[in-house]
């Protein structure tokens, strides 16, 4: 079967190579100018973000509001903090390291793939919003369309999902695995791979198919039709590119790739929803001097150094 697949892509490339290599170059030149700055911070920072004393912190500040709004427990805070911030895979990625150093439980997990398999702010905000739409205000409001139908399907999945409660890693995996740097690179060549991929081979579909299979074109293809209530809606889906990585990465913790499938779904449609009742408030005039790479560090930073102090002050705790 792979090799009938792999035969199949092949003549394809032959067959249409002037246009995929078009695609192929536009998917580059959106991961180098969009996604790569907005998530290589987070993704060389997120051993340090999702240590245990990264996890303690979160737990302390945010844990009984997690707990109470989505029945989890208090140590998934960290993961869903990440997740919020700075998106999608690095949210799925830190749900796995809770996951893997005993933190959180399968069901934790799944409720998490609500919380975790975003898009960070940095993206909506700085390339969809003062990028593509020209307006850093609508960026604003397609945040918090995202934002909200995320919490709102938690809930939903919190209720919901009873099974996994008990389930914890029992692997020999390595957690932390050494090279931040490294690791991060991996991580964000892997998702230039998947975006090229997805432009090449999916690209030649119709524009309103197409925006749900990558979520850059498909916010590309939503601006040039000023359609806020699309763009909510790929945003909330987060499309099938994102899709695939986040089910390459939460499959380790046992969550199905149906049920991940669905939640996106969900948020994807309420999203939109969401958006449409919105989208007539206007917001005052937002100017960002910062680009995407700038304001995704400078978050990135604000959650290393307030564990950092956290870490120092417990330290002099225990000293005193």
């Amino acid at each position: 079967m792979r090799l009938l697949t792999a035969l199949i892509l092949c003549a394809y490339l032959l067959f249409d190579s002037g246009a995929a290599l078009l695609r192929a170059r536009e998917a580059m030149s959106l991961w180098a100018s969009s996604v790569a700055p907005a998530l290589f911070p987070f993704l060389a920072l997120l051993p340090a973000l999702t240590d245990e004393d990264a996890l303690h912190v979160y737990e302390k500040l945010f844990g009984k509001g997690v707990k109470r709004l989505f029945h989890i427990s208090g140590a998934s805070a960290a993961p869903a903090l990440v997740g919020l911030i700075a998106g999608s895979p690095a949210g799925s990625l830190a749900v796995v390291r809770a996951y893997q150093a005993g933190a959180i439980s399968q069901r934790d997990a799944r409720v998490l793939t609500a919380l975790a398999t975003g898009v960070g702010p940095v993206f909506v905000i700085s390339s969809v919003g003062g990028g593509m739409m020209n307006d850093v205000s609508r960026g604003v409001v397609l945040l918090i369309s995202a934002w909200l139908s995320s919490f709102l399907t938690a809930i939903l999945v919190s209720r919901v999902c009873i099974s996994g409660e008990n389930l914890f890693f029992s692997g020999d995996g390595e957690i932390n695995p050494p090279g931040a740097i490294r690791e991060a690179v991996i991580g964000i060549l892997t998702v230039a791979g998947y975006m090229t991929a997805f432009y090449v081979f999916a690209g030649g579909l119709p524009d309103m198919l197409y925006a749900f299979f990558e979520i850059s074109g498909g916010c590309r293809i939503a601006s040039e039709r000023n359609d806020m209530v699309l763009s909510a809606a790929v945003i909330g889906f987060g499309g099938a590119c994102l899709m695939a990585q986040n089910i390459r990465n939460l499959q380790k913790t046992g969550v199905k790739a149906w049920e991940i499938a669905w939640i996106k779904a969900f948020t994807g449609a309420l999203s939109a929803l969401l958006c449409a009742l919105i989208s007539d408030i206007r917001l005052p005039e937002i100017r960002l001097n910062f680009d995407a790479y700038r304001l995704a560090c400078l978050s990135a930073l604000f959650m290393t150094l307030f564990c950092a102090l956290n870490r120092l002050l417990r330290r002099n705790v225990r000293v005193k």
